[in-house]
């Protein structure tokens, strides 16, 4: 099991099959899955640190996160 594809499955959980899938098979789909973990786990460590410069930088990241959900979203569903 990936560990970059849990954070998307939990996201996306009917796509699961199709998930562990493209990780093995799409080196593109693969590396935008490791992206959107490496946001996500950006996103939890802004939200721990809670800094003066942090609430700017959160909203960044939650807009880049949401992006590439949809990009990966749009991938499972059309294949493209």
């Amino acid at each position: 099991m990936c560990i970059e594809r849990c954070s998307l499955v939990k996201e996306l959980p009917e796509f699961k099959s199709k998930i562990d899938e493209l990780i093995l098979t799409d080196e593109e789909f693969a590396r935008l899955s490791e992206d959107y973990h490496a946001l996500e786990q950006q996103i939890v460590a802004c939200k721990k640190s809670n800094g003066p410069m942090c609430e700017a930088k959160l909203k960044e990241l939650k807009s880049r996160c949401f992006t590439l959900k949809d990009r990966l979203y749009m991938r499972l569903k059309h294949g493209t």
